[in-house]
């Protein structure tokens, strides 16, 4: 208790609730994502995590492709990392994952610049002086 302030009741930790999709639900799950809906849309709007949402689709047999960029896109991808911005700062403007981000840069034959922090910056850098 600390002097001046009421004294508050402890709560116990809050237990997780498993949050089980009816079969119509599931259904709906599906039907939704063919459609187009993204599986991070899904998850907030059924109430379940982003994983779970994946084991669905893949127990309907449904196959998840990885996201391509097309071509315009590259292109403004690689404007964007010439210009100095972080594929974590490119990922959001183009809709993608950061990851996908770097694939489409090696992909292309960028040379990817080393993270902050990374051993290898100092000499990147000086080697981009000289």
């Amino acid at each position: 208790m600390v002097a001046g302030r009421p004294s508050e009741a402890i709560s116990p930790t809050k237990k997780q609730v498993q949050r089980r999709l009816s079969k119509n639900e599931t259904n709906d799950l599906v039907a939704a994502f063919l459609d187009g809906a993204k599986v991070t849309e899904l998850a907030t709007v059924f109430g379940i995590h982003r994983d779970t949402v994946s084991q669905i689709l893949n127990r309907a047999g449904i196959q998840r492709s990885a996201v391509k960029l097309n071509e315009p896109t590259v292109y403004r991808v690689i404007e964007l990392y010439r210009a100095g911005n972080s594929l974590a700062k490119i990922a959001p403007l183009v809709g993608v994952n950061p990851e996908t981000v770097r694939l489409a840069l090696i992909r292309a034959e960028i040379t990817l610049r080393p993270r902050r922090g990374c051993a290898g910056l100092k000499a990147y850098v000086a080697a981009r002086q000289s």
